[in-house]
């Protein structure tokens, strides 16, 4: 039994411990009332909650997010409470649960002192102390791994797999905490081995027992049962979770597999995310030593922590062996992650915490360089409180943003969208305004085409928000060239704008459909009198269309491949001579007979068709992916042999590639480049930024696909309304389709959308052709001074791109009488003005708005 004078220091580092509680939550409580400002990724789960418990009426769905965080905001917002007040108290509850099971971790593993420094530390970190306050879900999720570990300790393993499930489903990261469990609980088991000849112990045990079983392998049954009972406990939420997936999602892929495993197919990239990316091999190695230093460099004594468990033998304890994979694996993995961003330290701040606790102890006691017997251990913690609390208020800056609120930005908001009945959607590319109002979201941080295409086509749709740097651009290539600036003129040439607020940091936005409300365009609309358009021969846009799995269609089951000749054929003899680009996966020409091969290169030979590559064979290796996650040396291989396959087969060097489910990653990237591929066309979010290896990427921004479990089409009048919500934002639209899917009204609505945009001057152009067009219109330069415009382009230029010479158009929108000179021998004028305009060159010519004019022989 405990001494009473032992009993007591206990008692005492107990009731230090929920003096420190009671001060961090009253300093918590100044955070909730001085800083009210709701960040990006609280209002995601905010947002997420509401539409989870408004059956998908309010909120807003994003896929690559876990939901645990908000399946618990939900119940708060369904009972009418102010949801941000609840979800951030929510939050303070969670944070103090945090440094609670700290403290008991650290006081398993070595002792109450330990437990109560390193809960300490964890508390006065500053990005924990920062983003207690806010509902995010790094903390919920560590305090469940926390606790599977306590568990584990405790050899309770249903709660080990039940805690560990939640930790996933809160942040897929920290599903990590399975593999510590199990690491340890292997560990643990050899630990128990007996020790000396093993060899000689299993000869022994097996003529000594039944069946040739001896004691030595007796250890391994139990590990085998624990882990068992763990595995079962972890895969019952994921479960639910996964069949939750499929209802979600099963309409928006071809494949079950990659509806129940969407969120992480499509989330994989994110821990590669680039917007958060450090360069450079040592600052990436170094991030977060640097971060401890910067925001509790007593954690840096971590390392000393490290040094000393070494040296006692940590693996021959399983407490301190479970301790030790804690932090490893989870130090490895964010260091290892392209993503880095300070806050990921919480991820495994409380074995820092422990590790760091342990040698200040170690040191303080048995080395004695400070003198700090228990009785003295408040006053010492009460000294690394003040220091770790100065720090943490000055080592973040986000007080100092979340301090600049406009706490009449809620009240702006209700007021912009008070007049919306329920049930409207509004277009979004921030997640904040979902946090405040209860309306339907539609979330698009990734495509300036599709964010305005959803706002234009979907009649529901009746408010738009619209903050600079809301829209991700992960490239430098064409689709990226409108800055905010531009496609904030481009929305304002379109929409209503019909208030303009601040949240403290920057203005949101708000866009109407509704011309009779009151509008401020005239205000924020700039008068941009000249401009070199982007769209040869005076025409409004570019249509590339591509045929996906032009030859043949990968079945599921594996057996083989099909090619519907007579609906490849009907859909190339009625676009006639309309460009096109035919994507190939090159395993498909394996399977096409001589006679479907010479059809195919007949068309090939008669038709404006470019050939680009779709991967290889289009196998899935479990992550949604053909490439993506392998090495360099296959993903080059493949490449390489898809490439030859093409052509011997059609006799075309592919200079262009489609990522199968368009996805690939850097070794993809740099394989391409290696082989001379110029051209990368996926989809609209996919992260790969090509221009790095010098790629250009041309994104789908049209698929006429409408049900991806049916593969059913969308009709004419559907693809005419996305195209005209697709051509103002940039230069071109690709159109994406199957021939294998086409029924009998396909062929029609296909052939009726190409020759609607015929008449509304849309030019056609496929992959390759794209691609020179604006090679060189890279090289064209445009000079205004007054009202006198010069057009010029290098002689190089000219002759590298001779067909292209004669198709560069001049957008004039002011109407005033305009001087241009060129030194192309053709150009045209297009009058994109209300009034008829002027134009010398040197001849005077009058033009009348909407028209155009081709000027030939100019010099």
């Amino acid at each position: 039994m405990l001494s009473k004078s032992k009993k007591d220091d206990k008692t005492g580092v107990l009731r230090l411990f929920w003096v420190f509680i009671a001060i961090f939550l009253f300093l918590q409580i100044l955070m909730l009332v001085l800083y009210p400002r709701i960040y990006w990724d609280s209002a995601v789960y905010i947002g997420i909650a509401k539409f989870l418990f408004s059956a998908g009426h309010l909120g807003f769905m994003e896929i690559i997010r876990p939901i645990g965080l908000s399946l618990l905001i939900g119940p708060l917002w369904k009972l009418g409470i102010d949801v941000i007040l609840a979800s951030r108290i929510l939050a303070i509850a969670f944070s103090i649960l945090f440094a609670y099971s700290t403290f008991l971790l650290g006081s398993r593993v070595f002792n109450k002192e330990t437990g109560l420094l390193s809960s300490v530390l964890v508390m006065t970190t500053s990005s924990f102390f920062f983003w207690a306050s806010q509902p995010m879900t790094d903390i919920p999720s560590i305090t469940f791994c926390i606790l599977a570990i306590y568990f584990l300790l405790g050899k309770k393993y249903w709660l080990v797999g039940l805690f560990s499930s939640l930790a996933f489903l809160f942040r897929w990261p920290s599903g990590l905490v399975l593999a510590v469990c199990g690491l340890a609980m292997a560990a643990a088991t050899l630990i128990s081995l007996p020790r000396g000849n093993y060899k000689a112990q299993i000869k022994k045990n097996r003529k000594n027992t039944v069946g040739g079983e001896g004691k030595f392998y007796s250890h391994f049954f139990p590990l085998f049962v624990s882990i068992l009972k763990m595995l079962i406990a972890f895969a019952i939420p994921v479960m639910m979770f996964m069949a939750f997936n499929y209802a979600i999602y099963h309409g928006e892929t071809a494949k079950v597999s990659h509806a129940l495993f969407r969120p992480w197919i499509l989330g994989i990239w994110h821990q590669e995310n680039p917007a958060e990316a450090i360069h450079g091999i040592y600052a990436n190695l170094m991030y977060y030593l640097f971060e401890m230093a910067r925001q509790n460099f007593l954690l840096l004594l971590s390392i000393a922590g490290l040094i000393l468990l070494a040296r006692a033998k940590f693996w021959e304890d399983s407490n301190k062996t479970a301790l030790m994979a804690s932090f490893l694996i989870f130090f490895s993995y964010y260091t290892y992650i392209g993503n880095k961003q300070p806050r990921f330290l919480i991820s495994f701040l409380p074995f820092v915490a422990i590790l760091s606790a342990y040698a200040i102890l170690h040191f303080t006691r048995n080395q004695r360089i400070l003198p700090a017997p228990p009785k003295f251990m408040p006053l010492l913690v009460t000294i690394f409180v003040i220091a770790a609390i100065s720090g943490a208020a000055l080592n973040v800056p986000l007080v100092m943003d979340s301090a600049n609120y406009n706490p009449g930005f809620k009240k702006g908001l209700n007021k912009a969208f008070a007049n919306l009945p329920f049930g409207t959607k509004i277009i979004t590319n921030t997640p904040v305004p979902a946090a405040y109002l209860d309306y339907l979201f539609v979330p698009n941080y990734y495509s300036q085409e599709g964010y305005y295409q959803a706002f234009a086509t979907d009649q529901k749709a009746g408010g738009l928000v619209y903050i600079s740097a809301g829209i991700t651009c992960f490239r430098k290539d064409i689709d990226c060239q409108n800055t905010d600036d531009e496609f904030l003129q481009i929305l304002l040439q379109r929409f209503n704008l019909i208030a303009v607020l601040s949240d403290g940091e920057r203005p949101y936005y708000i866009f109407s459909k509704d011309e009779t409300l009151p509008s401020l365009n005239d205000k924020y609309l700039l008068d941009r009198a000249v401009t070199l358009s982007r769209i040869p021969y005076g025409g409004n846009s570019i249509i590339v269309l591509r045929m996906d799995n032009a030859a043949g269609v990968y079945r599921e089951d594996g057996k083989g491949n099909i090619w519907k000749a007579e609906s490849f054929s009907r859909i190339l003899n009625d676009l006639n001579s309309t460009p096109l680009t035919l994507s190939i996966i090159p395993a498909d020409l394996l399977e096409l007979n001589n006679s479907s091969l010479d059809l195919l290169r007949s068309y090939i030979s008669t038709h404006d068709i470019a050939i680009a590559q779709n991967g290889f064979s289009y196998h899935d290796y479990g992550l949604g992916s053909e490439f993506a996650g392998r090495d360099y040396a296959s993903q080059w291989n493949d490449i390489e042999q898809g490439r030859n396959i093409i052509e011997d087969k059609l006799g075309i060097v592919p200079l262009a590639f489609v990522p199968p489910y368009s996805s690939s990653d850097k070794n993809t990237l740099k394989a391409l480049a290696s082989l001379g591929y110029i051209i990368y066309s996926s989809v609209p979010g996919d992260p790969i930024v090509a221009d790095e290896y010098g790629l250009k990427r041309y994104d789908q921004g049209i698929s006429m696909v409408k049900d991806w479990a049916s593969m059913k089409n969308k009709d004419a009048d559907a693809l005419i309304s996305e195209y005209e919500a697709s051509w103002p934002v940039k230069p071109y639209v690709l159109l994406a389709f199957q021939h294998f899917n086409f029924e009998t009204g396909d062929f029609a609505s296909l052939v009726s959308f190409v020759e609607y945009a015929k008449d509304h001057r849309a030019q056609f152009m496929n992959l390759d052709q794209l691609h020179l067009w604006l090679g060189f219109l890279d090289g064209v330069q445009l000079t205004a001074s007054d009202n006198n415009i010069g057009i010029n382009v290098s002689p190089e230029i000219q002759e590298k791109y001779p067909d292209f010479a004669t198709a560069v158009t001049l957008s004039i929108k002011a109407s005033v009488n305009m001087s241009v000179s060129t030194n192309l021998q053709s150009i045209i004028l297009l009058n994109s003005a209300s009034k008829p305009i002027t134009v010398c060159l040197p001849e005077c010519t009058i033009i009348d708005a909407g028209n155009y004019m081709r000027f030939q022989q100019i010099y």
